[in-house]
């Protein structure tokens, strides 16, 4: 897979993520397990950093070992296939502990190991 590939799944990584923190801005637990439209958004966007993650080349993740992106598919796969483990208070979670370091990581890691 061509360089220019997997800066465009990092790229978008990286829509989602900021899709993410700008659907759930200014948002408590308790608005957010209220709202199913954004947890519907913000599951999506979880779906798809882990399918971009899951398409990344072997050599681009293993040189950018710094950021999470196993995990992100590993997570992603949960959000698919175990879809009873799938509830507001998971994917807030998801957006509280996941989300800004993911991010921080991208932003510090692979774009400074380019």
């Amino acid at each position: 897979m061509s360089n220019k590939v997997d800066e465009s799944l990092v790229a978008d990584i990286l829509e989602a993520i900021e899709k993410i923190l700008l659907y759930t801005a200014g948002m408590d637990r308790a608005a957010f397990m209220a709202s199913n439209i954004t947890v519907d958004a913000v599951s999506r966007n979880i779906i798809t950093i882990g399918e971009a993650a899951s398409k990344l080349s072997n050599h681009y993740v293993s040189t950018h070992a710094c950021v999470s992106f196993v995990e992100m598919k590993l997570l992603r796969n949960r959000f698919i296939h175990g879809y009873n483990w799938v509830s507001s208070s998971n994917v807030w979670q998801t957006v509280r502990e996941k989300i800004p370091i993911w991010e921080k990581q991208i932003n510090s890691c692979a774009h400074n190991n380019e």
